[in-house]
């Protein structure tokens, strides 16, 4: 029940956040916690919301630990959706040729849906997540190849 009640309140912590940065025209906030989360804010146009990533220490050390493979990981815990609606095409395939700031899937968690983005030119290698699983954060998504 704990970790519920803490990430409702990094959900109000990064909407207050979100404020400020449109109050200032900010672009990009980070805010790194020593031994416990990284928050990425970042605004990707005036109209969308900030796309928003929590990443715990420990989780980040078991990464660098992992085959020097590239992937796109889960920004949090929720259900992998590969398309906008169900009779939709995937936002991408295999093989795809991804530009920086792409949607590449979306997250839903807490009834709320999460676009994630690419934030580097790659290439699509394998999709290692099928649609509608549950995903954890970290998780690998897509093999990736950087370009």
């Amino acid at each position: 029940m704990k970790k519920k009640s803490s990430n409702i309140q990094i959900k109000k912590f990064a909407k207050k956040v979100y404020e400020i940065m449109l109050e200032e025209n900010l672009q990009e906030i980070i805010w790194e916690e020593i031994d416990d989360f990284k928050i990425i804010l970042r605004r990707r146009d005036d109209t969308s919301p900030v796309s928003t990533s929590v990443e715990s220490k420990v989780a980040e050390e078991e990464k660098k630990e992992e085959d020097t493979a590239q992937y796109i990981r889960s920004p949090m815990n929720g259900v992998f959706y590969s398309a906008p609606s169900p009779n939709a095409e995937p936002f991408v395939k295999e093989n795809d040729e991804i530009m920086i700031g792409t949607t590449v899937c979306i997250i839903e968690a807490m009834k709320l849906m999460n676009e994630v983005q690419v934030e580097r030119h790659c290439r699509i290698l394998e999709i290692l997540i099928e649609n509608g699983s549950p995903i954890k954060v970290n998780q690998p998504i897509y093999k990736i190849e950087n370009l």
